[in-house]
């Protein structure tokens, strides 16, 4: 079997985050209705969400509405799929950002990083 690797420039890390999303519909279109997804672990450079919508095209955009503990109000990013894997319920999906993270998004992140191993390396052979 061929062995993968972990092409991630950003460490990720698990993380618990209240997060929607909604689909462009095209270039130029406003996004859809949001619905809910569940935030498997974020980084600097993108998220991994659990759809329960199930599988969906790479490059898709979207947009995330990304609720961060003690905010009062949520961060909005738009991303793009970079990969899909269906589950039995849904699918787990790679989004990677589309411009600069905010302030606030970044200090999270960087707290997450503090003290914590990263779950994946550059380059290190994933699990079949």
């Amino acid at each position: 079997m061929p062995v993968q690797l972990e092409r991630r420039r950003a460490s990720r890390h698990l993380e618990a985050l209240d997060v929607e999303f909604a689909w462009y519909r095209g270039p130029s279109a406003t996004p859809a209705t949001f619905e809910a997804a569940s935030a498997l672990d974020i980084s600097r450079s993108g998220i991994r969400l659990h759809l329960p919508t199930g599988a969906v095209e790479l490059q898709r955009l979207i947009q995330l509405c990304i609720r961060l503990p003690l905010e009062p109000g949520p961060v909005l990013m738009v991303g793009k799929v970079r990969w899909c894997k269906p589950r039995q319920a849904g699918a787990d999906v790679g989004v990677q950002f589309i411009g600069h993270l905010p302030p606030r998004l970044e200090e999270i992140i960087a707290e997450l990083n503090k003290g914590r191993e990263p779950r994946d390396v550059n380059f290190t052979p994933l699990p079949e």
